[in-house]
């Protein structure tokens, strides 16, 4: 009798160390399977792929988990559970973006702006406003810039006629002197004097603000040297005016 007592206990024994094994084996799989998972998936796509990896894992020793006889195993397996899983979700909502330390000076010279002004008519006066440009880019493309957008403004405020500054407006820098081709057309709405002065010096006024060594302007018509299209003269030098 005793000795059948001794067996008994002895089984059980050993079947409680082959439960402990068996469920601290499988957590420590688990966790390594977790960890492993953890690497290879982002913060979005990598959560649904280990809570699956997780379930199929948890099934695996659920059996010995529930037929242990010994609660404490079942507490410790829940805690390790737990531990687990909040540390996925801790890493899991991290920023892993990367964050800029220091901006390249390329790029910050990229980005700066530079404040010029493009003038027009308003009130039979040239009034101005500002514009902004890349402070990297060439001489002549601040000059197309500001020179395009003023006779957009000048078509705006039906000026001159419904021209196209790419193909019918050029200029030419000789010796710190800006020709400006102009079309003839430019000046069909002008109904007086004043009028074709404002039109003039709208733009005289811009292109001689982006250089201060560009401070004269030559108008041809057409590409020719004309004297004039309707009043002005316009054989002689224009230079940046304040008092128009």
């Amino acid at each position: 009798m005793i000795n059948l007592k001794k067996n008994h206990e002895k089984e059980n024994k050993e079947f409680e160390e082959k439960n402990k094994k068996n469920i601290k084996g499988n957590l420590e799989e688990e966790e390594f399977s977790f960890n492993k998972k953890r690497k290879k998936t982002s913060s979005k796509s990598g959560m649904g792929e280990v809570l699956k990896e997780l379930k199929i894992k948890l099934i695996n020793f659920k059996e010995g988990f529930f037929n242990s006889k010994n609660s404490s195993i079942k507490i410790m397996s829940i805690l390790w559970i737990i531990t687990i899983f909040s540390g996925y979700l801790y890493f899991s909502s991290k920023d892993n973006t990367p964050k800029v330390v220091f901006e390249r000076e390329s790029l910050k010279q990229q980005n700066e702006k530079e404040k010029l002004y493009i003038y027009y008519p308003e009130k039979n006066k040239i009034a101005n406003k500002e514009i902004e440009v890349e402070k990297n880019i060439s001489k002549s493309s601040k000059i197309r810039r500001t020179l395009d957008e003023t006779l957009n403004e000048l078509k705006t405020l039906e000026k001159i006629p419904n021209i196209n500054e790419k193909t019918e407006v050029y200029y030419y820098i000789v010796n710190n002197i800006i020709y400006l081709d102009l079309p003839e057309k430019l000046f069909d709405r002008v109904k007086s004097p004043t009028d074709e002065l404002l039109i003039i010096y709208s733009i005289v006024n811009t292109m001689t603000n982006i250089d201060t060594n560009l401070d004269t302007v030559k108008i041809l018509i057409n590409g020719a040297d004309m004297d004039k299209v309707k009043y002005a003269n316009l054989k002689r030098d224009f230079k940046f005016r304040k008092d128009i």
